[in-house]
């Protein structure tokens, strides 16, 4: 894999972490990863996902115990599969915390499907998001 150009490498441990989280990989009954990272945002730039370490356990039967193999703090390794995915679980960590705050108003579970159907047929949208509302205010 090449590593993206806006992607920085750094080859120094990170000292102090808050919100430390882990994504593992366990679809395989003979191997478990792991890839530990924190999310930093700060106001003048885009979050930044520090990947700072890895491990891999591994059991020659499924019905042996895991062992250690690997507890990386360097050359952790990655792919634009497990990227992915470790971006996926990064995005999920963030809705999870976080607060949404705004003039909202609730609409069905389904309103996107709604709103897809509406657009097939030529509906009004407006339409269709008043009535939405006004069903989710009623139940």
């Amino acid at each position: 894999m090449n590593i993206p150009m806006h992607i920085e490498v750094f080859r120094q441990p990170l000292e102090a972490f808050h919100h430390a989280y882990e994504y593992r990989w366990v679809e395989n009954d003979l191997v478990r990863m792991q890839w530990n990272y924190t999310i930093e945002w700060l106001p003048d730039s885009g979050p930044k996902i520090w990947i700072w370490s890895y491990y891999c356990w591994q059991r020659r039967a499924p019905d042996a115990p895991f062992e250690e193999v690997e507890n990386l703090p360097f050359d952790v390794p990655m792919s634009d599969w497990i990227l992915e995915r470790l971006v996926d679980h990064a995005c999920k960590q963030l809705y999870r915390h976080s607060v949404v705050v705004g003039p909202l108003k609730a609409v069905p579970l389904n309103f996107l499907i709604r709103a897809e159907e509406a657009a097939k047929k030529g509906y009004d949208m407006k339409l269709l998001r008043e009535a939405s509302q006004r069903e989710t205010s009623e139940t």
